[in-house]
């Protein structure tokens, strides 16, 4: 009869050392994918195979996982007046497995990058300092991207021969979560505060500024290239037929900047402009835009350029229904006669060619709300249009103004030489108008337009069309 006692304690020692077993395998597994990471993503990077180091890097075993040791290099930079140099002071790179599919991370940028004349003996021609620095993240090796990163520049300084910079900090966040559908959700948000930059004839600063993006319902599989393209070549490689994601938004906000160039300034209390698209996977897809200023000022202007100019801007607007597959030969043909003429007449040719694109598919033109504060005039309104082929104007759709300083544009407008038929267009307009009560702005009128298929344009019920031969003669 076998010993009782001696099988209860053999056997719970033997699952025991065979869990123990197990776990020191899945631990060097996870340290052996580590260091393949580490010699094949870092060591081996085109980065890293420009640069001329002052010694060998050194990978050393740290606790579970690794520390790479980059000590100073330098490295050739093209320019116009000739071969540069950079030189950049030690970093390093900490790498903590977590399993064999994710690796913690933590890095040290060089303190110091100097650019350096090529002949030794001339002197340094500029420098970029970094006073302090968290970076910190989770890769995983599977997504070959991050899920996680955290990363925080404090008292960066650049200094160039005529020019000079300052950040008080540089903050980076990101996050990615994968969900039951095995499809990424990716949260991040780029920040930098106390921007100046000051030379000759130039003077920025900007109090604040903050870059956020979500991205919904991205392919697992697709995760590492749509980041890579975003951030090297904008929106190079990706397609509006695939695009890898259901969704996308961003967000850019800038507090208290003012420039001056020259005798030129421009001062803004603060600007926000919000984009985003669903629907990205199917055939249609829709488009938002949001755009908000608060207190612009630009000088110098034209006394009449700048009473119009808005100091407070507000614009709510979507395009709903958009054809994905057609997408991308609008955006091909910009980036085709961009690199041929110019982005700016690229740009006009592109509207005309989206406007065609519109009235082909009908999408709706959809404007929720507009405000236009200026010194002379002030516009509130909405309004929902649909580009159509088929109507006599070109579109279809109403909108609702309320209009104030109408009297005030005329009165300027009367002293300019061949602004007459203006003068006759603003003065039927302020006649057509509906007097708006209590209202902040003096004399302010209400509009309500239709444009119909047949090419009637209706303000407040009268069809100005016949009118228009005579003020267009």
């Amino acid at each position: 009869m076998p010993n009782l006692p001696r099988l209860l304690l053999t056997v719970p020692l033997a699952a025991f050392l065979a869990v123990q077993a197990e776990q020191v395998h899945a631990k060097t597994d996870a340290q052996a994918s580590a260091r393949t990471w580490v010699e094949e993503r870092i060591l081996a990077s085109d980065l890293l195979q420009k640069l001329d180091f002052s010694s060998a890097p050194q990978l050393e075993a740290e606790g579970d996982g690794w520390r790479l040791l980059l000590p100073p290099a330098t490295a050739k930079a093209d320019a116009e007046a000739g071969k540069l140099l950079l030189r950049s002071s030690d970093s390093e790179l900490l790498v903590e497995p977590i399993d064999q599919s994710q690796i913690k991370l933590q890095w040290q940028l060089p303190e110091v990058l100097d650019l350096l004349p090529e002949r030794p003996a001339d002197e340094a021609l500029g420098a970029l300092r970094i006073g302090r620095q968290r970076n910190g993240g989770t890769y995983d090796l599977g997504l070959d991207a991050f899920l996680d990163i955290d990363v925080l520049l404090e008292e960066l300084t650049v200094t160039l021969p005529a020019i000079e910079a300052s950040l008080a900090e540089i903050a980076l966040w990101g996050e990615s979560n994968q969900g039951d559908d095995d499809r990424l959700q990716s949260d991040s948000a780029l920040s930098f505060q106390n921007l100046t930059l000051g030379g000759p004839f130039l003077s920025l600063d900007v109090q604040s500024m903050e870059l956020v993006t979500v991205m919904e319902g991205i392919e697992a599989s697709g995760y590492a290239e749509l980041l890579d393209a975003l951030l090297t070549d904008g929106t190079s490689g990706l397609t509006f037929a695939d695009p890898g994601l259901a969704a996308g938004a961003a967000s850019l906000r800038v507090a208290e900047a003012d420039l001056a160039l020259g005798a030129s300034s421009l001062h803004l209390k603060s600007a926000e402009t919000a984009f985003a698209a669903e629907g990205l996977e199917g055939d249609e897809s829709d488009w938002v835009l949001q755009l908000a200023l608060e207190d612009l000022h630009v000088a110098p202007l034209p006394p009449l350029v700048e009473s119009f100019l808005p100091h407070n801007l507000e614009l709510d607007l979507a395009i709903l229904g958009l054809p994905q597959a057609q997408l991308d030969p609008l955006f091909a043909r910009f980036e085709q006669i961009s690199r041929r003429t110019g982005a700016r007449y690229a740009t006009g040719m592109a509207l005309s060619d989206l406007w065609a694109l519109l009235q082909s598919s009908e999408a709706r033109i959809n404007i929720p709300s507009l405000h236009w504060e200026a010194a002379i005039i002030n516009v509130d309104g909405r309004g929902m249009m649909t580009p159509s082929r088929s109507s006599e104007v070109g579109l279809v759709g109403e909108a609702y103004l309320e209009i104030s300083g109408l009297p005030q544009i005329i009165q300027q407008l009367r002293g300019h030489p061949g602004a007459e038929r203006m003068v006759q267009i603003l003065t039927l307009l302020q006649g057509l108008g509906i007097p708006v009560e209590d209202t902040d702005h003096g004399s302010a009128r209400r509009y309500e337009l239709l444009v119909a298929p047949q090419g009637q344009i209706e303000v407040n019920g009268t069809d100005i069309m016949p009118l228009v031969p005579g003020l267009l003669r």
